[in-house]
């Protein structure tokens, strides 16, 4: 029977974002690697949101924000399967709890503080155990063994915690193989290497709570560009490798150029870090020039993103005959998603260089696999990929529609470069190499 590859994807819940599309892409590929694949996804997420053939588990309680809704009992054919036991947290003392309290002698003092308690996150030592109780309910389910293989694409370090006490008490030939992928940036201030968000800070309390541990030859750590995994391997003192990025390349064509304006287009979700917001700008300054704008614009976290809701408002009302906004009724079908890409003559990227100078872009990875010309922020992980010649970068939000205009002007010679970088590119990011690299 072949090994198994249990993916894990606890933020996966609906089609938004890349969190279905690399899910499913690195499933595709698991068989041709030798590998049986089974999606694991938050406990909200439709199990037949993955195609037939692609088992989809909803098994996951906690995504990264730790929201925990109650997890539903698995129906797997005649098989019923009750949800894993949750040891909630324990409430508050009532007001009448605590005025019976005072009368008796204290309770010993409690341990002094630790890294999790200066840094505002002892909860975590809570929601590890959950993340442990989830897993090794998973484990069973699909009766693991040391020739399998599970991971974690966009990790998070109590999953890490969690894993290692999986891991430390498990039977080597139950054990199989945890490849733990970390995919979010950790900031922190120069010169005194302060954390800048309670992300980094987190973060840097619960390697510095791991390390003591060491590392262990059944837990790989990786990052998805090589900027990231300088930074995790500081801050953990464990060795990240870089995974190639995988998508489903065969949905996606090569670009070819159509007839009438140039498209101008910005895929994803409408996000104040990913400077939605700059695009009313653009298109004024743009009015001019033969182009049309097509943007994705559901916007999927209202309350985080106020400026890229406050531009979407104005784009909708304001009329602009050269602008098409898709996606307004909720996420796009991946054949919907893909053909914008490949339909896009120029892709647009106003991200936030701050928020991006480490991190990966899956829709970078789409465009330049495309062969479509791109705008990108300077100082960024996308700037070091973009193929020379390819594509135009802006240093401020002021210089993005100058940037969008060269390339108007120059297209020609644009899309032929972006073109030409096309096979070196998906010689590298496929989900081939990216499973292979799990194995290697």
């Amino acid at each position: 029977m072949p090994a198994k590859l249990l993916i894990v994807q606890n933020e996966l819940k609906d089609r938004r974002g890349h969190y279905l599309e690399t899910a499913l892409a690195v499933a595709d590929a698991a068989p041709r690697c030798g590998l049986t694949p089974y999606i694991l996804a938050h406990a909200t997420c439709p199990p037949d949101l993955a195609p037939p053939g692609v088992p989809l588990l909803p098994v996951c309680r906690l995504d990264h924000q730790m929201h925990y809704p109650p997890v539903p009992a698995l129906t797997l054919g005649p098989l019923t399967i009750p949800p894993p036991v949750v040891d909630p947290v324990p409430p508050k003392p009532s007001l009448v709890q605590r005025a019976v309290l005072r009368l008796f002698p204290r309770p010993p003092a409690p341990p002094p503080p630790d890294d999790l308690d200066r840094a505002g996150c002892g909860h975590e030592r809570h929601f590890i155990d959950e993340w442990r109780k989830d897993l090794a309910f998973a484990l069973t389910l699909l009766r693991v063994s040391a020739a399998d293989h599970v991971v974690f694409l966009t990790a998070h370090a109590r999953e890490l915690l969690a894993v290692r006490r999986i891991v430390d008490t498990l039977p080597a030939e139950l054990c199989p193989t945890f490849h733990l992928e970390f995919r979010h940036a950790l900031d922190f201030a120069e010169p005194d290497h302060r954390p800048l968000n309670p992300f980094t800070a987190t973060h840097l309390a619960l390697f510095n709570r791991y390390r003591p541990l060491g590392p262990h030859p059944r837990i790989r750590l990786y990052t998805d560009t090589a900027e990231l995994s300088e930074v995790y391997a500081t801050v953990s003192q464990l060795a990240h490798f870089t995974l190639p990025i995988p998508f489903r390349n065969g949905k996606l064509p090569p670009h070819r150029r159509g007839g009438g304006p140039l498209r101008i287009t910005v895929v994803g979700d409408p996000r104040d870090e990913k400077g939605f917001h700059h695009l009313p700008a653009v298109i004024d300054t743009l009015a001019g020039e033969p182009v049309r704008f097509i943007l994705q614009a559901g916007v999927s976290d209202a309350v985080n993103n106020p400026r890229s809701v406050a531009a979407l408002a104005d784009l909708r009302t304001r009329p602009r005959p050269n602008v098409e906004l898709v996606g307004l009724d909720g996420p796009l079908t991946a054949d919907d998603y893909f053909a914008l890409v490949s339909s896009a003559d120029v892709l647009v990227f106003p991200f936030d260089p701050a928020a991006y100078r480490r991190r990966s872009s899956g829709t970078l990875t789409e465009a330049i696999a495309a062969g479509v010309p791109t705008v990108v922020p300077d100082g960024t992980w996308l700037e070091t990929q973009q193929p020379a010649g390819s594509g135009e970068r802006f240093a401020r939000p002021s210089e993005l529609a100058d940037a969008v205009q060269r390339v108007v002007r120059g297209y020609d010679g644009y899309e032929r470069r972006a073109a030409e970088a096309r096979a070196n590119w998906l010689a590298v990011h496929t989900p081939e190499r990216f499973v292979q690299a799990l194995l290697n």
